[in-house]
C-alpha cells in the first residue's frame, strides 16, 4: 500500500504545480493577446477596404453623373491615385532633359560636318507608341498621321508655329523658355557669339533671311534681312540693319512649307508579330527646333524674338 508524502515534501509538491499553472496561464494570455492584435490589425485592413469601396462609390456617381460612363483607368486614378499617364511623363522628363543638354551647350563652330548642328537643336529618345499617346494627352496637341508607303512605318508628326511653343510641349518652363529664346556664348578664342531660336535661310549671294512668318495663300513670307552682310570688325556689328519686308515664296527656293520645329514619333521597323497590341509597338521620339548663330550680341536679331 502506497504511502502518502507528508510533512515538508508535500508542501514542495503544491508549490511546484502552482508554478506550472501560473505559467500555463501566462502563455494563454500572451497567445490571447497575439490574437487580438492580429484581429485589430485584420479590422484596420477591412476598414481601410471599406473607405476604399465608398469613396469608389462617391467617385463613380459623380463621373457618370458628369457624362459618359468613365473608363476603368480613370476611376482607379480618381480612388487610388494611379497615374494613367505616367508613361507619357517619362518621356517628356527624358525629352526635356536631352533638349537642355543642347540648349546649354556652346552652339558649334560652322563646317561642312556639322551644318546640321548648326543650323537645328535635335533631340532623340526611345519610348513605345503608349507612351506617345500618354505624351499627346498630356499637352493636348494636334498630331499629323503618316504611312510611309515603302517601309509601312507609321510616323506621326506635330508641327509648331514658334519656338517657344515647341519647348513648352517638351516641359521646358516658362522662365527658361524666355531665357533661352536668345542665349550668348563665348567660344575658346573669347569671341562672342549669339543662338536664336529663329529660323534663317541662306541664299547663293550670301545674304541671311530670318524667316518670321508664312503666308501661303499669298504666297509670301514674312522676312528680316540686311541690304549686305558686311560687318564692322571695329564696332563689332553688322553694317547694315535689319529690315522687315515681304517676299515671294519663289525668291527662298527650297524653303520648307512650314515651321521646321517638329515633335515626331516613328515606329522601328522591328516589330514582333507577337505584338498584338499596337501600343506596346517601340519607336523613336525626335525633336526639333531651328536656329541661328550669329557673331557678337546680335541684338537686332534678339528684337526679332523678343
Amino acid at each position: 500500500m502506497a504511502s502518502r508524502p507528508t510533512g515538508r515534501a508535500a508542501a514542495g509538491a503544491d508549490l511546484h504545480g502552482g508554478d506550472g499553472a501560473d505559467a500555463n496561464l501566462a502563455d494563454q494570455v500572451e497567445q490571447l493577446e497575439l490574437v487580438k492584435t492580429r484581429v485589430e490589425a485584420a479590422g484596420a485592413i477591412v476598414r481601410s477596404v471599406m473607405r476604399a469601396c465608398s469613396q469608389l462609390c462617391i467617385f463613380w456617381r459623380e463621373l457618370v453623373a458628369q457624362g459618359p460612363m468613365p473608363s476603368r483607368w480613370r476611376v482607379l486614378a480618381a480612388v487610388f491615385g494611379y497615374d494613367e499617364l505616367s508613361q507619357g511623363r517619362a518621356a517628356q522628363a527624358t525629352l526635356r532633359d536631352k533638349v537642355l543638354q543642347r540648349l546649354h551647350a556652346r552652339p558649334p563652330t560652322f563646317s561642312s560636318r556639322n551644318c546640321r548642328a548648326y543650323r537645328a537643336i535635335r533631340a532623340e529618345v526611345e519610348c513605345t507608341r503608349g507612351a506617345f499617346d500618354q505624351l499627346v494627352a498630356l499637352t493636348n496637341i494636334t498630331v499629323d498621321e503618316d504611312l510611309a508607303s515603302r517601309s509601312r512605318r507609321v510616323l506621326f508628326s506635330v508641327f509648331f508655329d514658334n519656338a517657344s511653343s515647341a519647348l513648352a510641349v517638351c516641359g521646358v518652363s516658362a522662365s527658361l523658355r524666355s531665357s533661352f529664346l536668345s542665349r550668348s556664348f563665348k567660344r575658346r578664342s573669347s569671341e562672342l557669339v549669339t543662338r536664336f531660336l529663329v529660323e534663317h535661310y541662306e541664299c547663293p549671294s550670301g545674304l541671311v533671311f530670318y524667316v518670321l512668318d508664312r503666308h501661303p495663300q499669298q504666297r509670301k513670307v514674312l522676312v528680316a534681312v540686311r541690304a549686305n552682310e558686311d560687318y564692322d570688325l571695329a564696332g563689332l556689328r553688322p553694317r547694315y540693319p535689319l529690315e522687315r519686308l515681304f517676299v515671294d515664296e519663289s525668291t527662298l527656293p527650297g524653303l520648307p512649307v512650314r515651321f521646321e520645329a517638329l515633335l515626331s514619333w516613328r515606329d522601328s521597323g522591328t516589330r514582333s508579330r507577337s505584338e498584338v497590341d499596337p501600343l506596346l509597338v517601340s519607336g523613336k521620339l525626335s525633336f526639333c527646333v531651328p536656329i541661328s548663330v550669329v557673331e557678337g550680341a546680335g541684338r537686332d536679331v534678339a528684337a526679332l524674338v523678343s
